[in-house]
């Protein structure tokens, strides 16, 4: 597979298209999806050579009073395989509808992460 990483984590790997769209947020909202990111790795599910897309949401703190006020809903496409550290390839705003549908499915980090009794 042919993609341009661009930020190579000893975790996973950002491709230059993920990491320009991720440049494109706001500081808060970029540093919470990549804690999100970091902290999910062990909980994704491996699919072996097939990419995936999973839900999530993080939270614009610059803008927020409250910590519940500014959601920021997002996908991101990834390819999990055992034996490599995961490639996130695209990163996707979505609306609270489609986030919703995507947990109602199963399908989120936070799903995920709570599954796992992260929370």
């Amino acid at each position: 597979m042919d993609v341009k990483q661009k930020y190579i984590n000893p975790k996973f790997t950002l491709s230059e298209w993920f990491a320009e769209t991720l440049s494109e947020y706001p500081e808060s909202i970029t540093e919470d999806i990549t804690k999100k990111i970091y902290y999910s790795i062990p909980h994704i599910p491996k699919l072996e050579g097939y990419t995936q897309i999973i839900g999530a949401t993080a939270i614009d703190f610059s803008t927020s009073k409250h910590k519940d006020d500014e959601h920021f809903f997002f996908e991101v496409e990834l390819l999990n395989e055992s034996g490599s550290k995961p490639i996130f390839f695209e990163l996707l705003e979505i609306s609270m509808d489609e986030y919703l549908e995507m947990y109602k499915n199963k399908n989120t980090i936070e799903y995920f992460k709570k599954l796992n009794h992260e929370y």
